[in-house]
């Protein structure tokens, strides 16, 4: 009875493991890559077009004007449904249980090209290109989050070059068989930050870095099952003085603790552990000047208690202040300094700040509804309006 259980186990896990294995060559075989030519889309439309097309119009609603495999698409759902469907079929025929020596250097393979291509295009800095004018002229707040990532990246040639030099480096680890394993093991902390990347900024190639990361954990996984039975042994040496070793543990336990307190004891006080969450200090945020006779178009309060007046060319001045039962003073780097009356009505927004010299009426905006700040995710690129 035991010997049986023991077999079925086995062969559910040899099954299991065909089944990634003849998924991850069918996407290697099917999913099209650009730098690669167009014989591949040709192929994969040929084989899989007509049937995604119709999975489209008939289940899901959604008439495919033209089939896209680039992007999250829905296409590209489909086609990933469609080869897994696959793979589980034919993993039940044995003669298609292709053997792992046989595949693993086609993977590394496969991976190491992946990796020449994007390691190249960021040395040559193809990949995040200088920012367009457009976007250079466009407010901060008014951009989405995928393209202040890739503007802001853009703007360092110095970033995109390490980033391209370390892929390109990994690339060629995996090329060589006796650095094949360590490549695969550097690959998967590069795919795992790019999939990071791709959720966080909702960047849609979330799917295929998804997959680029499965394949790299399946190549080094002998890597990863060593490092598993490494921290479940007992063999760890410790010195033979016992005081010695109490000390040195106090001394560990008394330092770490020591800084997580420090770090999570201001959260802890105002019980919010998300900063984004924190209250900010009275007047913080963004006024528009709705007064015409001044040249000053917009104030904003700092939470670090500083104040930067814009004015319409967009030139910043900025202030140290501080809030007195009536007042606000500012006060620049030279110490001069500057009291100006205010009046804040919370029920319109309105602040009102003047002196001798001075009156501006301002107009609170709400500048946590500014584009860039929006927890948008869009699982396909049909989901964005």
């Amino acid at each position: 009875m035991v010997f049986s259980e023991f077999v079925k186990k086995s062969n559910m896990k040899s099954y299991l493991s065909s089944v990634l294995r003849n998924f991850i060559l069918l996407f290697i075989i099917f999913f099209p890559v650009g730098f690669l030519g167009s014989i591949q889309f040709s192929i994969t439309n040929f084989v899989f077009g007509r049937f995604i097309t119709f999975l489209a119009h008939s289940i899901f609603q959604k008439p495919i004007a033209r089939i896209d495999f680039s992007s999250d698409s829905l296409s590209m759902f489909l086609l990933f449904g469609c080869l897994f469907l696959t793979s589980i079929v034919f993993s039940f025929i044995k003669s298609f249980r292709i053997k792992t020596k046989y595949i693993e250097n086609l993977f590394s393979f496969y991976l190491a090209l992946i990796l020449l291509k994007y390691g190249f295009d960021k040395v040559f800095k193809a990949q995040f290109y200088l920012p367009e004018p457009n976007i250079l002229f466009t407010r901060f707040g008014n951009l989405d989050r995928d393209i202040l990532f890739w503007s802001t990246m853009g703007t360092s040639y110095l970033y995109s070059l390490i980033l391209g030099l370390i892929e390109v480096g990994i690339a060629i680890l995996l090329l060589i068989p006796r650095t094949k394993i360590i490549g695969a093991m550097l690959s998967c902390f590069v795919f795992l930050q790019i999939i990071t990347i791709n959720f966080s900024f909702d960047i849609s190639v979330k799917l295929f870095s998804s997959l680029l990361f499965l394949i790299s954990l399946y190549v080094s996984r002998h890597f990863w099952i060593k490092i598993w039975k490494v921290l479940k042994s007992d063999n760890v040496s410790y010195t033979s003085n016992i005081w010695l070793q109490r000390l040195g543990l106090s001394l560990k336990t008394f330092f770490v603790c020591f800084v997580v307190w420090n770090c999570i004891s201001p959260f802890l006080a105002q019980n919010q552990f998300n900063d984004d969450l924190i209250e900010r200090p009275f007047l913080h945020g963004a006024y528009k000047t709705i007064s015409d006779s001044t040249e000053i178009e917009y104030v904003f309060f700092h939470r670090n208690e500083y104040t930067i007046f814009m004015n319409k060319n967009e030139k910043q001045t900025d202030f140290k202040y501080f809030i007195t039962e009536n007042q606000i003073v500012f006060e620049n780097l030279k110490h001069d300094k500057i009291y100006l009356n205010y009046q804040y009505s919370e029920k319109d927004s309105l602040l009102i700040l003047r002196n001798q010299n001075l009156n501006l009426k301002l107009k609170a905006i709400d500048w946590r509804k500014s584009k860039a700040l929006q927890p948008l995710f869009h699982l396909m690129i049909e989901d964005v309006e």
